[in-house]
């Protein structure tokens, strides 16, 4: 149970809700986890793709996984209109948006939750049918390039966007250097123009949301790059060939055998559409277009392998923000649209082989025979090999292939398709004038092979079984003082999604996006959960600084469905969820989330975590420089402040005090956050490695408010409107000039290159 749409989405879709139910807003601050975090300025959150705000308004995780239907509907529609627009037949056309909406690849992502992802995806046929309109010289494709372009960034996953970026760029630029060998300046210079000007308006429209990511870049983790030297993850391997027979070749998403995992590397476009698209590149009509597609699907497919095929990593090493990114297996994305085209024209040739030079179907089905005569030898061969010698094998890619056969041989899908296709051809061969019924069939096989095997994907849980009232939500409410503490969890037991439904901060999230400082904490609570390691054993000194760390979060609870000895707390509750048992304990010395200490421990920033175990967090705070006066007398001593967080935009503290002291806040630091001290502006320093100090020095009662603003949000927001106005001008404008061409019987239409 549960994937990133549970672990990830819907978690951060229950905070919003709340939010919105609350203060009427979303919130520019996420305090779900790691202490806080930005929210806008999270390059995942898709706080401005127009889809997730009807998620926000419908307020379930299920509104989250419909949208992705609608998703992959749209991103089906998209694919048949732009096979319409390559004049392809209805049918084929429809062939093409099936194959496309319904890819393995496409559908294992949707299965794993990965909803922006898919989201993104969905809008690149459009993308390609807006360049084909623009590349003609038509208005609308000016207009509804930037549109799709930008959409398609707003999502919440920008590596889909730069690939497609990248994949249009690569025509652009194929398509300059065609029009300049034959002397054609002047239209060299209009696309050019036009799509700099597409370029330039896809920046500004974004702006609002690649803007505060750029600002917060230089605090936020990074993941493993992918310039890392070491095993590459999530690429294709030589194995993976063997899924272009059944995407099942190695397994699904439970038992996948293969590298990484199944929803990363399935390189399938289902066997029928496998075949119909060789057909298209080697017989069908319009070379220039299947070509084209061919070309990208191939391209797409050599980045998904990673370095070791050289692409990828001169992608990586010259291209900027590629190396932010870890999934090079994405760019299937690409190759998907690409292998429904092929599919499209594969079939279109069946149904209308007068519309090309003809195909000889005779020698077609003959050499044809020779990979059926193939790949059953090779299931034979695989199944004699498993027969004579049972797993276990190692992990050796031989090894994995011979255990491909065997799941392919046992694969249904597979014998219906193979089978079908075989012998739809052979019908072909002895009676070409049949070929529309055959058309039909082969269009009927792919679908049914396609849908029936993204049905074993889909799966659907009980809302009860990640939503409502559970005995451990209830026993951490029934247990939780009025000050807010923090709770940590082994995540497999009680998810982010149980947290977040009822109001639980947690130390870390299931998500990537964290800040570098805040982290070196959070990775310190990370073996809690862990078994007993003999070569990596607990010492003293670890336990310390864990328990440091754990105190100064404001950590009250650790939620397990195990006795947890590594926790040496009381415990608070116990009981039995599920057939699963559950311990609640509590920490007796974790600290109130806002309190005032009179000391500073001067040591060096990158020391700071590891003296955690060694001074005492209700006398000093650890810090580089004491801004409080030299003299160390009469200051106040540790104190407990107010804190009220209901706005997480707006924090107010209030406290008393009788000498200077130190506010410190149990968040995580970051620019954007300003205080007020009793109507005051006030520094918020770094103290304890990534947590909020503002000086006290005047005694007196104290209110101080923070507040937070996205660093780079105003500056991104004017430049999306500039940007918008400037689009609506010119969408004004070409309505107007297209008002006056249809009043105007005989005028003559302009193109926008030759206005270029």
């Amino acid at each position: 149970l549960g994937n990133d749409l549970t672990g990830v989405y819907g978690p951060r879709l229950a905070w919003i809700k709340a939010d919105l139910a609350r203060l009427g807003r979303v919130p520019a601050w996420d305090p779900s986890g790691f202490g806080g975090r930005p929210g806008i300025g999270n390059p995942q959150a898709g706080l401005f793709y127009p889809a997730a705000w009807i998620a926000w308004r419908l307020g379930t995780p299920a509104a989250l996984a419909w949208l992705t239907v609608v998703h992959l509907v749209w991103g089906g529609i998209g694919a048949y209109t732009l096979s319409r627009r390559s004049s392809l037949s209805k049918i084929a056309s429809t062939f093409a948006g099936l194959c496309f909406q319904a890819n393995p690849y496409v559908l294992a992502q949707a299965y794993e939750g990965h909803h922006p992802h898919v989201w993104a995806a969905s809008w690149y046929p459009w993308a390609f049918l807006a360049a084909l309109d623009l590349r003609r010289g038509g208005w609308r494709g000016f207009l509804a390039l930037p549109m799709v372009l930008a959409l398609c960034f707003l999502t919440g996953h920008v590596q889909e966007c730069l690939l497609l970026m990248l994949a249009l760029g690569v025509w652009v630029a194929a398509d300059l250097l065609g029009r300049l060998r034959r002397g054609a300046i002047r239209e060299a210079g209009g696309i050019a123009a036009a799509w700099f000007g597409v370029l330039a308006l896809v920046v500004g429209l974004t702006a609002i949301q690649w803007r505060p990511v750029v600002s917060a870049l230089p605090w936020s983790l990074r993941v493993e790059s992918p310039k890392a030297v070491g095993p590459e993850p999530y690429t294709l391997q030589i194995t993976n060939l063997l899924q272009g027979v059944s995407p099942r070749a190695l397994g699904g998403p439970s038992d996948f055998f293969g590298r990484d995992n199944y929803w990363e590397t399935v390189f399938s476009m289902g066997l029928t559409p496998l075949v119909l698209a060789t057909l298209a590149w080697r017989s069908a009509p319009r070379r220039s277009q299947v070509r084209a597609w061919a070309i990208l699907g191939v391209l797409a497919a050599i980045v998904a392998a990673g370095r070791k095929l050289g692409i990828y990593a001169l992608l990586v090493d010259y291209l900027p923000v590629m190396d932010h990114f870890r999934v090079p297996a994405r760019s299937l994305f690409l190759a998907s649209l690409a292998g429904a085209m092929l599919a499209g024209f594969g079939l279109d040739t069946v149904l209308r082989p007068s519309a090309g030079p003809g195909v000889d179907w005779s020698r077609w089905f003959r050499s044809g025979r020779r990979w059926v005569v193939f790949v059953v030898v090779g299931l034979l061969l695989g199944q004699g090999f498993a027969w004579w010698y049972p797993p276990p094998y190692g992990h050796l890619e031989w090894t994995r292939a011979v255990l491909a056969s065997g799941r392919i041989a046992r694969d249904p899908w597979f014998w219906l398709a193979f089978p079908g296709t075989v012998l739809a051809f052979a019908w072909l061969k002895r009676r070409p004038e049949d070929h529309v019924r055959v058309a039909w069939v082969l269009g009927l096989c792919g679908a049914v092979e396609l849908v029936g095997g993204g049905f074993e994907l889909w799966t659907t849980t009980p809302s009860a079984r990640v939503l409502g009232v559970d005995p451990v939500s209830a026993a951490l409410v029934r247990l939780q003082p009025r000050e807010p503490l923090r709770i940590r969890a082994q995540d497999a037991f009680y998810n982010d999604l149980r947290a977040a439904g009822h109001g639980f901060e947690k130390t870390n999230l299931n998500d990537l996006f964290q800040v570098k400082h805040a982290a070196d904490l959070y990775e310190r609570l990370y073996p809690i959960f862990d078994l007993p390691r003999p070569h990596y054993p607990e010492t003293q000194g670890r336990r310390e600084v864990r328990q440091g760390v754990l105190d100064r979060m404001s950590v009250g609870f650790l939620v397990s469905d195990r006795p947890e000895p590594g926790a040496p707390w009381p415990l608070a509750a116990s009981g039995t969820w599920q057939d699963r048992p559950y311990w609640i304990y509590r920490n007796p010395t974790a600290l109130p989330r806002a309190y005032v200490v009179p000391h500073v421990y001067q040591a060096a920033d990158a020391s700071a975590v590891a003296l955690f175990a060694k001074v005492d967090p209700h006398d000093a705070v650890i810090m580089a420089s004491d801004p409080l006066d030299n003299s160390l007398d009469h200051r106040q001593p540790f104190t407990i402040a107010k804190y009220n967080a209901d706005d997480p935009d707006r924090v107010e503290i209030q406290v008393s005090t009788q000498g200077p002291g130190l506010l410190v806040v149990a968040d995580t630091w970051m620019p954007g956050w300003s205080a007020e001290v009793n109507g005051r502006q006030a520094p918020i320093l770094l103290g304890n490695h990534a947590q909020r100090v503002v000086p006290l020095p005047r005694p007196g009662l104290h209110r101080i408010i923070m507040s937070y603003q996205a660093p780079g949000f105003a500056s991104g927001l004017v430049v999306s409107r500039v940007s918008a106005l400037v689009w609506l001008t010119i969408a004004g404008w070409v309505g107007s000039r297209f008002y006056q061409k249809r009043a105007a019987p005989n005028g003559n239409r302009r193109r926008f290159l030759s206005a270029a």
